[in-house]
């Protein structure tokens, strides 16, 4: 019996080393996206997509585009908020850096265009407003009491007292939420700046208010999921729905923008202009209503999970901007400098007695140390 032919010589190209060596490079590249949150990837493919329309206007080669091409694509969107015009240009990069080019970004002359920029229109970007502790409570007060709004009622207090971004708002599971005698942990999976997964645990005490307990409300909004005891936490509801409890097997998880239309309902029924309010409004708000209380940024920063804390200082002054105001001396001065009489007898030579304490002795809220030691019961409530 003869030997079966040796099988012809491949092209090495063909080989199945080859296809194996691309299916490890398509995996790289997928790894390397999975650095990036979905709403980044979004935004970056967006800002290139019109910055790609821009080129084909003007005749231009957007990859790789030229320098002088990008600044005047940069000149042309000036009337955007100094940090889309940032994002415009690290989206810009990371096309060209993915596709083996050199970036434009990093020239002299983009680089002097940014400057120009940032001098011109500034930095401060227009946040939205903070809701803060009472606006919340006045919101919380007038949702519906059907499931719909039952529902939104949790996730205006969960997304308030634990400072969540809308993503972790949405991604909250029925087994995160850990029920304690003394409040509730909650275990954020993932992040915006924790994409690897880290997770973190974050603590809400009970309320002595029980009408505006963020963990009581959590206790009977849970009671509402029936048979629902796992998956999403916070699910669709349609409008025309009458029942008072989920639908068996609703595993419809709620989109980011169903959480800022949420806030911005809740802020049209006390009064507020919608469009200046979003989801962020209740992180920006716990921020914001810690800073007016004086409250150390180590706490806070515990519940926000901030990984800038530039960002986290700016909420925290604006809260803060009542504490430690140098007109608060001024205005105790001058209630207790003396009376009009008393001076008019001292420019009659008489001499009285000055009411006001000496300079030495004069309290000073510069030197209050309310900022720098830690008040007993949040010790306390950090070691829970």
């Amino acid at each position: 019996m003869t030997d079966p032919k040796s099988p012809k010589r491949q092209n090495p190209i063909l080989t199945p080393a080859h296809d194996l060596f691309d299916d490890l490079i398509s995996l790289s590249q997928k790894l390397s996206d999975k650095g990036l949150s979905k709403n980044t990837k979004s935004a970056y493919s967006k800002d290139f997509a019109l910055f790609a329309d821009f080129c084909l206007r003007v005749e231009k080669p957007w990859l790789p585009a030229t320098p002088e091409t990008v600044c005047a694509y940069l000149a042309s969107i000036i009337d955007k908020k100094y940090s889309t015009i940032s994002r415009v240009c690290v989206s810009i990069k990371r096309f060209h850096v993915e596709s083996g080019y050199d970036s434009p970004t990093d020239s002299h002359s983009v680089k002097s265009v940014l400057k120009g920029i940032r001098r011109e229109i500034g930095i401060s970007c227009d946040a939205a407003k903070p809701i803060l502790w009472d606006d919340l409570k006045r919101m919380v007060s007038r949702c519906e009491r059907t499931i719909r709004g039952r529902r939104n009622q949790a996730i205006l207090l969960i997304g308030w007292c634990a400072a969540l971004r809308r993503s972790e708002i949405c991604a909250l599971d029925v087994e995160d939420l850990s029920f304690l005698p003394e409040g509730l942990t909650i275990r954020i999976r993932k992040s915006k700046t924790d994409q690897d997964g880290k997770g973190a645990n974050i603590f809400i005490p009970r309320a002595p208010d029980k009408e505006l307990c963020c963990v009581r409300f959590l206790e009977d909004y849970k009671e509402l999921l029936f048979l629902n005891r796992s998956g999403p936490l916070f699910r669709r509801v349609r409008k025309t729905n009458a029942m008072m409890f989920y639908d068996w097997g609703n595993a419809a998880r709620l989109t980011e923008q169903t959480i800022t239309d949420v806030v911005k309902d809740a802020a049209r029924s006390v009064g507020y202009s919608p469009i200046e309010y979003s989801a962020h409004s209740l992180r920006r708000g716990f921020a914001t209503q810690c800073g007016q209380l004086g409250i150390p940024e180590r706490f806070i920063a515990r519940q926000t999970r901030h990984s800038s804390m530039e960002v986290l200082r700016r909420y925290i002054e604006d809260g803060s901007i009542m504490l430690n105001n140098p007109l608060k001396i001024v205005f105790a001065s001058l209630d207790s400098s003396p009376r009009q009489g008393s001076q008019d007898r001292l420019l009659e030579g008489q001499s009285v007695p000055s009411e006001a304490p000496a300079p030495s002795e004069q309290p000073s809220d510069i030197e209050s140390p309310a900022l720098d030691i830690e008040p007993p019961h949040l010790v306390q409530s950090s070691q829970i």
